[in-house]
């Protein structure tokens, strides 16, 4: 009995890391904070060869997304977020402004009317949060793909009028415009966008593409090895930078308290502790913490252990589940596995075949990545916008948040659907029937 679950558990792991294969990809992270330092190094440069001084002035920045190639590129979109986010949050200040805006052939309303700018309450990343909110996280509805550079270049600066506190930044795949079948771009020489060129300057290009910058990034995918991609960066200034001052610090100095503040230190030891802190009673502590632990450890052998995961109505036993292999999908009511996935799938949102994340286990922890639905907060809390993964503590019941872009039906438009997903577990008691815990 004992060789025949020992071959059904190696049968089910082989074919989970079959399914995972396709899944697990993430951000390197350290690749995404230089990209978006090199970005701010750009726009700061950009100014100043403008005229203006960043460290004493305000400015405007204006994100703006190309998004056709979102549903085929799911970590490009990722990384474009999460860079998007890294240089509001290490840039800005209070009373600055910020701008998103999503193109393809042209400028499109990824925000359903509500308002694209605002301007930052506070200085520190949780004032800025909302900003996620900004972000496209779709393509277009009715998408073909392709994208026009320069035509999104005419309607932004159309849109913003006279504003020479701003920067723009558009964030694509490929900075050269690319027309889905039966259309066509306007071309750089087109007459519009050459007038715009009168006012609003764009920065040189550095690659063929016709990107300002290109940053690169890297994926780390399933095997542990690294694949090397990169986004392309057109941005494009004021002739002449003009702006309000900041007021009090300079900008740097500004991000580097928020950056740096820690709650004040405790004052200098007196004499007489730094004599009850000599040698022996360091290890008269440390004995006592060692003495402690294997307490402590005998005690949690006969507590309750979180086995069985709970969300909705399914349950899926995760003892089974190594470190690093999936625990199952969250999905829609539509959404169909392939016959070669294996990995449970729980259906969470109705009228909906989209992926709105998976669960993973890393050690005593379970790991969740989204994939075609936002996260916006977990327990209440809200969330940082544009990570990779968010840790959930295993044994602990949450609530999860998501929002979900539903396409347009011939009866009704294009709409967002809020979904919750409650996780709860139900506790192993040796020498006791199971129980469900809170």
């Amino acid at each position: 009995m004992r060789l025949l679950l020992l071959v059904l558990l190696l049968a089910f792991a082989t074919s989970v890391l079959v399914a995972q294969s396709t899944r697990q990809d993430r951000l390197d992270d350290a690749s995404i904070k230089q990209a978006a330092r090199t970005l701010q190094d750009a726009i700061r440069s950009a100014v100043s060869q403008a005229g203006g001084d960043l460290e004493r002035q305000h400015i405007h920045l204006v994100l703006a997304f190309s998004t056709g190639h979102f549903n085929k590129d799911p970590l490009g979109a990722q990384a474009a977020r999460q860079i998007a986010w890294l240089l509001a949050r290490d840039l800005l200040v209070e009373g600055d402004r910020v701008s998103c805006f999503a193109w393809e052939m042209s400028l499109w309303d990824h925000l359903q009317g509500k308002e694209a700018t605002m301007i930052v309450p506070g200085s520190s990343p949780e004032q800025k949060q909302p900003i996620n909110d900004l972000f496209p996280t779709t393509v277009q509805d009715g998408s073909q793909g392709g994208h026009d550079t320069e035509r999104a270049i005419v309607e932004i600066t159309q849109r913003l009028g006279d504003a020479r506190d701003a920067v723009i930044v558009l964030l694509t795949n490929d900075a050269q415009s690319v027309a889905p079948k039966g259309q066509q771009t306007l071309g750089a020489d087109n007459p519009t966008y050459q007038q715009v060129l009168q006012t609003w300057q764009r920065l040189p290009q550095v690659s063929e593409s016709g990107a300002s910058l290109v940053l690169p990034f890297k994926v780390i995918k399933v095997d542990g090895s690294t694949a090397n991609r990169k986004l392309d960066v057109v941005m494009v200034a004021p002739q002449t930078f003009a702006s309000a001052a900041l007021t009090g610090k300079p900008r740097s100095e500004q991000v580097r308290e928020r950056v740096t503040s820690r709650p004040p230190s405790p004052p200098h030891a007196k004499p007489l502790q730094v004599l009850l802190m000599t040698l022996p009673w360091v290890v008269l502590v440390a004995a006592l913490i060692v003495i402690g632990t294997l307490i402590a450890r005998k005690l949690l052998l006969k507590q309750p252990s979180a086995h069985v995961m709970k969300i909705q109505d399914e349950r899926i036993d995760i003892s089974q589940v190594t470190d690093g292999d999936p625990i199952c999908i969250l999905a829609g009511e539509s959404y169909k596995p392939t016959s070669q996935e294996t990995t449970p799938v729980i259906k969470v949102a109705k009228g909906s075949d989209a992926v709105l994340a998976e669960l993973f286990r890393q050690g005593n922890r379970i790991e969740l990545q989204p994939r075609e639905a936002e996260l916006r907060k977990i327990d209440d809390e809200r969330v940082q916008q544009g990570c990779s993964a968010y840790p959930l503590k295993m044994g602990e019941p949450h609530v999860l948040s998501f929002v979900l872009r539903k396409p347009p039906k011939p009866t009704m438009p294009a709409r967002t659907q809020e979904v919750d997903v409650r996780i709860d577990w139900v506790f192993t008691d040796p020498g006791k029937s199971q129980h469900e815990g809170g």
